[in-house]
């Protein structure tokens, strides 16, 4: 939770603006008790159909290790009540990397993106953006991509099984 320290990115910032057209992003800064000094922003990047409260361990976790975190919520294809286009491009993807980049644009400082799932493509999609408009000095240093959770994984990994199986190697 929002504690008393302010680091120099909320300050130089203010509030977080919402993502234009989707106020629903809530975007949030969770400040660790024993922040460690020098210590990059972990930003949360959730798994599709998810929000931001479902990584409450995960920030936790940061939290505890001395690091503050962020994180905001993104549309699921039942909101999505805004543009699939970035940059010429359209997709489900560009739309998060749009929002991620949004967000990422109005922090100073390092940062480490810990996405979840398939929306972890946009984390790499925004770091490569990030990275060439920032002449290769990026302030994004590093990035965690966690594969779960699996609302299907059963099935997932039965069809995994059938297709390595059904593969010539």
């Amino acid at each position: 939770g929002a504690l008393d320290h302010k680091p120099h990115y909320t300050l130089m910032c203010g509030a977080v603006k919402p993502f234009p057209r989707y106020p629903e992003s809530d975007p949030k800064f969770y400040l660790s008790p024993q922040k460690k000094a020098g210590s990059p922003l972990i930003v949360f990047v959730h798994f599709y159909g998810g929000h931001q409260r479902v990584l409450k361990r995960h920030i936790n976790l940061v939290n505890s290790l001395g690091y503050d975190a962020f994180a905001f919520n993104m549309p699921g294809f039942s909101s999505l009540k805004i543009s699939l286009f970035y940059k010429g491009r359209i997709g489900v993807k560009h739309l998060y990397t749009r929002m991620l980049s949004f967000f990422l644009d109005q922090i100073e400082g390092r940062k480490i993106i810990f996405a979840f799932s398939n929306p972890s493509a946009a984390a790499i999609e925004s770091i490569q953006d990030r990275t060439k408009s920032m002449g290769g000095q990026p302030d994004v240093v590093g990035l965690i991509c966690d594969s779960g959770p699996s609302g299907n994984f059963l099935r997932s990994a039965w069809n995994l099984a059938i297709r390595v199986k059904s593969q010539p190697i």
